[in-house]
């Protein structure tokens, strides 16, 4: 199948609309959805664990946390029948040579990089599950009601769509196998809701053939469930396709972001109702960072925005710190920026806080998956020292020597925005009138939101698996982070390899100054090029940090980075 015939918006004109603003949204707006139902992942539904640590992995990977419900609908799930239909179709009028059938939406999916994986590399604790239909992290199940009677399978996103990433075998080529807690560094989840609105307004031309290919497709589909579909779904499809046509591209004003970078901003103010009146705002990105050793963190986000009450905003922390009291508050906040990301209402957002709180038990204990390739141990002992004297003050105190490196102490330290210089666009986005919204909500007791003027330095633990880098992925090497006069302004993104040598994505420039894959090199997912010119996307930063580094230096910094 020839992925690259998908349609890729310029990165400076991506919008993201909301899956559910493409889908079900519509049909609420049918009358089918008044009233309140809700459904749970089947995969979920034949995993047993033992609470804590065990269910924490097992809800990181499989659950909804609550939010595959007719208010999701509303927001970000699609109707699932009817969406690989959609999809299938699409592909093949424009002359790809896909199968109608159920499994042939997963390389079309993959293009958009969610990952159907050979297995869960780090499973522990808890039988794997018998079955797991779909890529990690795309989680589906029924919603259901007796009266009106409703039955539809529906699909939404979890934790592990965007924090279940791609292994690396010793040559930095990808493998079959996702690892729970790295960054999926090439979801592209603006251009997978761009495909999906042309292949909804591409079948709405022809609704008899939509609902044709869903029962060929789903022979065996329940009864209530084709009902639901032909009577309500695909006709307030068909009918609001058009409006969106006309709308589209300011349903959800706010650009979409680029693979492994989401403007979670953007996603919280529509799940605020803020967005009605606002147009072209910038990109304000935040890169999907890897999990290690984040439960040290005083407060969350890149610019610290919320923070743990009771303590100080920036507060140096250690494994000792890490108490039942500063999990329940980082449970808190998590849930408050990863429900309304899943697609659930602010005012839901409470009752996801215990099965958030077992996933931290989770990642209290998570580790990154230790580098595959060969590191030369003198080096990455001359590294060591370069870390200390550079690094250390605000990227965190690790454990002395080069064997089971571990995170020690992290100072949580606010870098203002005009000492590190990276692209401000970010933490702007925390604008006045923004926190005023989240301080008039009940819930913000347990956030205390403020604007911090700059960014904070996050941990380094997996560094070496999560490129591109800076707060924007911005940077496609941690040798280019060093050495900042050779960052390429443009570069691929996206089913990368990864470059040991360079530590990040795998590629040289070519005539124009792009920096491309290798010659050879067949990208799992779509790659969409990243442009540093555009508005919150520039590269800057860090610069005089790497200035006060000799070249021998920073070849050894790179070695031991290796290592975390």
């Amino acid at each position: 199948m020839n992925i690259t015939r998908l349609p890729r918006p310029d990165i400076r004109d991506l919008r993201d609309p909301a899956l559910g603003v493409l889908a079900l949204l519509l049909v609420g707006c049918s009358g089918l959805f008044r009233g309140y139902a809700e459904g749970r992942p089947e995969t979920l539904r034949t995993v047993t664990a033992e609470p804590g640590r065990d269910m924490g992995m097992v809800r990181f990977a499989f659950d909804d946390l609550g939010t595959l419900n007719t208010d999701a609908l509303e927001t970000h799930a699609v109707p699932w029948k009817l969406t690989v239909a959609a999809l299938l179709l699409d592909s093949r009028a424009r002359g790809e040579d896909v199968e109608l059938a159920p499994d042939a939406i997963y390389p079309i999916l993959a293009a958009f990089g969610f990952l159907l994986p050979d297995s869960i590399a780090n499973w522990t604790g808890a039988p794997y599950p018998e079955r797991h239909e779909g890529p990690i992290g795309l989680l589906r199940g029924t919603v259901r009601r007796g009266f009106p009677k409703v039955r539809m399978e529906v699909a939404g996103l979890g934790c592990a769509s965007c924090h279940g990433g791609v292994t690396y075998d010793a040559g930095g080529e990808p493998t079959g196998d996702v690892w729970l807690g790295l960054p999926n560094t090439s979801l592209d989840l603006g251009a997978y809701t761009d495909a999906l609105y042309f292949a909804f307004e591409r079948a709405a031309a022809d609704p008899a053939a939509w609902l044709a290919a869903v029962d060929a497709l789903y022979p065996d589909m329940h009864p209530d469930e084709r009902s639901t579909l032909e009577r309500h779904a695909l006709p307030a499809l068909v009918r609001e396709v058009p409006a969106l046509g006309r709308r589209f591209g300011t349903l959800t004003p706010f650009p979409g972001g680029v693979p492994g970078a989401p403007n979670a901003v953007g996603s919280l103010e529509r799940m605020l109702g803020m967005l009605e009146d606002r147009r072209d705002d910038n990109l304000s990105l935040a890169q999907t960072p890897d999990l290690g050793d984040r439960v040290l963190r005083s407060s969350l986000t890149v610019d610290g925005v919320y923070h743990v009450p009771g303590r100080p905003r920036f507060d140096r922390i250690a494994w000792d710190d890490v108490t039942a009291e500063h999990l329940d508050g980082l449970a808190r906040i998590t849930a408050f920026f990863t429900v309304p990301a899943m697609g659930g209402r602010a005012e839901r957002v409470e009752r996801a806080v215990p099965g958030v709180r077992e996933i931290l038990e989770f990642l209290r204990y998570y580790r990154p998956p230790p580098f595959p390739g060969t590191v030369d141990s003198a080096l990455a002992r001359s590294g060591e020292s370069v870390y200390r004297k550079a690094c250390a003050e605000c990227h965190g105190d690790y454990s002395s020597g080069i064997a089971d490196v571990r995170l020690v102490s992290f100072p949580n330290r606010l870098v203002p925005g005009d000492e590190i210089g990276t692209d401000p666009v970010r933490w702007r986005a925390a604008s006045p009138q923004v926190l005023e919204v989240v301080r008039r909500l009940d819930y913000a007791r347990y956030l205390d939101p403020a604007s911090t003027g700059g960014y904070v330095a996050p941990p380094l633990t997996g560094v070496w698996a999560t490129a591109p880098y800076l707060h924007n992925a911005s940077v496609p090497t941690l040798w280019h982070l060093l050495n900042p006069t050779r960052r390429p302004r443009r570069f691929l993104v996206g089913g990368h390899r990864l470059d040991y040598e360079r530590v990040g994505i795998d590629g040289r420039p070519d005539a124009d100054g792009v920096n491309r894959y290798p010659d050879g090199y067949r990208p799992w997912s779509k790659p969409r090029l990243f442009d540093t010119d555009a508005p919150g996307l520039s590269n800057r930063g860090h610069e005089a940090q790497a200035a006060g580094l000799t070249e021998s230096e920073k070849r050894a910094l790179l070695e031991y980075l290796k290592l975390l």
